[in-house]
């Protein structure tokens, strides 16, 4: 039986990828070095034509003026802080926009308003990945010391952590996680291959988009031996889901 393949999306929107977003000077170097922006869409559209499910995770951070002190003062990711300081990905701007050359499409999920750098937290992620009987899944987007080391870690925490929740009545899904080396971007070239080369291995496996174009076509190109036994979890700190009550958004 041919593998179920799954691209996701990390931070695609306009703050990061087009100019005059906020962030997009400190990204530009990697950018320009990867021509990433040129190869993504392309990947996107050659993982559709495979039948890849496209996977969408856009930040949405809400004004000050919009949500209480309180809430404010109980925050607790210095990152989200820092953004909502600077007026970065908020809702509704042009700036928390999906990019025009990533734009979903009817058959695509979007993680829809997530308000923390994690992917997991309080998102479909595990659920979608566990729906689609998910073997392969491509990690490409912003940033690489942020949100995408993030998100393998957890992904690591759900297979290897000491104090992760394991229901015998779940079935896990080993799932191969491969981040693009060319197809993630940091804050400088320094940063981004350090991370790259160094720390995401110890996690995941690390590809450039022109191999795993090949991945996509091909299924004994996929490593068994880096796959994580991945099932429905909740990074630490969040509340756990029960699947039953949870239905994917699609875009319509």
């Amino acid at each position: 039986m041919p593998l179920k393949k799954a691209i996701l999306l990390i931070n695609f929107q306009n703050e990061f990828t087009i100019k005059g977003g906020k962030l997009h000077a400190k990204v530009s170097e990697v950018l320009k070095n990867t021509r990433m922006m040129e190869k993504i869409p392309n990947f996107v559209a050659l993982g559709r034509d495979c039948g890849a499910t496209i996977i969408h995770s856009p930040l949405v951070v809400e004004p000050s003026s919009s949500i209480s002190q309180h809430h404010i003062d109980k925050e607790v990711d210095d990152t989200i802080m820092n953004l909502r300081a600077g007026g970065m990905f908020e809702k509704g701007s042009w700036n928390s926009q999906i990019t025009k050359d990533l734009q979903p499409e009817a058959t695509d999920y979007v993680l829809q308003e997530r308000k923390t750098t994690s992917v997991f937290k309080e998102t479909l992620l595990s659920s979608i990945l566990k729906q689609e009987k998910i073997d392969v899944l491509f990690i490409a987007g912003f940033t690489t010391d942020g949100c995408i080391l993030q998100t393998v870690q957890e992904a690591y925490d759900a297979t290897y952590g000491e104090d992760i929740y394991f229901d015998d009545n779940i079935e896990s899904r080993p799932i191969q996680i491969v981040v693009l080396s060319d197809g993630t971007a940091a804050y400088s070239n320094k940063i981004h291959l350090n991370m790259i080369t160094k720390v995401i291995p110890e996690y995941c496996d690390v590809a450039t988009v022109e191999y795993a174009e090949e991945m996509l076509h091909k299924d004994d190109m996929v490593n068994e031996g880096r796959t994580c036994s991945f099932l429905l979890f909740s990074p630490r700190g969040s509340t756990r889901m029960n699947l039953a009550k949870m239905k994917p958004k699609i875009i319509d």
